[in-house]
Parts: C-alpha cells; sequence; structure tokens
C-alpha cells in the first residue's frame, strides 16, 4: 500500500527554489507522489507561506503558476476548527509545525517528510527526511 506523506513547506520549497543540496531528493519525494508510488498531501496553510516566499524570488504570476501545479499533485489538508484546535494541545512551540502535525494526523499520514525533524520531536506522525525516505522505502 503506498505511502500517506504530509510535504513540509521546506520540501517544497527545495524544488521551487532549487536550493541544493537538498533539491534532488525533496524532488526525487514529489516524482514518487507524481508516479503514485506514494499519496502526497500539504496543509492548507502551507499555500499562503509558500506564496509569500516563492513571489519574493520567482515572482507573483511564476509562483502562482507554481501553487496551482502542486493542488494538481497533491491533497491539501484542510486548516479547519478541528486541525486548528488539536495544534494547540501540540506540544511545541511553533504553532506552524503543530499544525503541521495535527494536519498529518487529520489525513492519517504514515510520515511528515521535512528537512526539520527537530520542529517534530514529539509528534505522532513520524518526522522523516526526504534522504531518509528514500533510502528506506524508495523502490
Amino acid at each position: 500500500m503506498a505511502h500517506r506523506l504530509l510535504i513540509d513547506v521546506n520540501v517544497i520549497l527545495d524544488v521551487a527554489g532549487e536550493r541544493d543540496p537538498y533539491r534532488e531528493a525533496s524532488q526525487k519525494i514529489l516524482s514518487i507522489i507524481e508516479r503514485k508510488k506514494a499519496h502526497g498531501f500539504v496543509s492548507a496553510i502551507s499555500y499562503p507561506i509558500l506564496y509569500y516566499l516563492l513571489q519574493r524570488d520567482i515572482g507573483h504570476g511564476d509562483a502562482r503558476e507554481f501553487l496551482i501545479v502542486l493542488s494538481e499533485l497533491m491533497s491539501i489538508v484542510p486548516a479547519d476548527k478541528t486541525v486548528l484546535e488539536r495544534a494547540m494541545r501540540v506540544e511545541t512551540d511553533d504553532y506552524e509545525d503543530a499544525i503541521q502535525i495535527a494536519s498529518a494526523e487529520a489525513c492519517r499520514a504514515d510520515f511528515i517528510v521535512t528537512r526539520d525533524a527537530h520542529g517534530y520531536k514529539r509528534s505522532p506522525v513520524k518526522a522523516i527526511t526526504p534522504s531518509e525516505y528514500l533510502a528506506t522505502f524508495s523502490a
């Protein structure tokens, strides 16, 4: 059965911003999702964060186009009342990470794919880097 992966903002930015040396592993994660070898999820709160950061680097039009393509590739986890209230109970100092954790629980993710595993130490959903995922599960 295909893994359910919540993809953190930093992994998506690695691809969109062509951030080496992280881009290759992050791109492979998105390719696995594109080939339907895993099901990708992104929290709705990631979209304004991604837009804000991308439009500074690649411009308004390209940032919007990237997010449209991302929406076709990934399922979006709503940041609804249940997710936001659950995030308030997550033990972390970073509310954005807490929302990502609550989103991962809401979509029943097997893993949170991130380069910031430190922010997810107490997450009930295991955080894993793109490279770790590829080394362990890639086929």
